[in-house]
């Protein structure tokens, strides 16, 4: 019967463990779903200042920007921002006029996930930083600047600083 007690607390050790080595995996899931999130926005940061970089200006909607990313920035970590995009999970501001000092470009929101504005999530400033803010602290940032071309197109649409010609698909946004 001694035998028994040992092999017993073996089972019940490895029944607590199996619900812990659980919650484990989800936890490392959900690092990995925040990495890809931030991961994308980076990419995002990148190829756009790379299209700012090869035509001295930011790009003026999610079509030429996709263009680029296709023909220039195809790796897989953009190609996966760019579905994001298109899926309207993360939203660029268009038109956007970028100074060479990161760290001036960096005071202004570049790009941010669609449910920033509601509840919080991660915005990718214009220098390239991605941070996670909430929704309160989303409202109180700036935009980064556009050509007056983004203007003239807000006002001939009717859209508001961050509506959809500024920012992408069908997106509506209330900082």
């Amino acid at each position: 019967m001694n035998r028994s007690l040992p092999d017993r607390r073996l089972t019940l050790m490895l029944l607590c463990m199996l619900p812990l080595a659980a919650l484990i995996g989800c936890t490392g899931e959900q690092e990995r779903q925040v990495a890809m999130r931030r991961l994308c926005l980076s990419k995002l940061a990148t190829a756009y200042h790379a299209f700012h970089d090869a035509n001295n200006r930011g790009p003026k909607d999610l079509d030429e920007f996709g263009e680029f990313i296709e023909s220039e920035q195809n790796d897989k970590g953009t190609l996966e921002a760019l579905k994001r995009m298109h899926e309207g999970d993360i939203l660029m501001f268009w038109n956007a006029t970028m100074s060479d000092d990161s760290d001036q470009n960096d005071q202004y929101i570049l790009g941010f996930e669609a449910a920033c504005p509601g509840n919080g999530g991660y915005v990718v400033m214009g220098g390239g930083t991605v941070d996670h803010v909430t929704a309160k602290k989303f409202g109180t940032m700036n935009e980064i600047p556009r050509t007056d071309a983004s203007v003239e197109s807000e006002d001939a649409a009717g859209g508001d600083a961050a509506g959809e010609d500024a920012v992408g698909k069908d997106a509506t946004v209330d900082p």
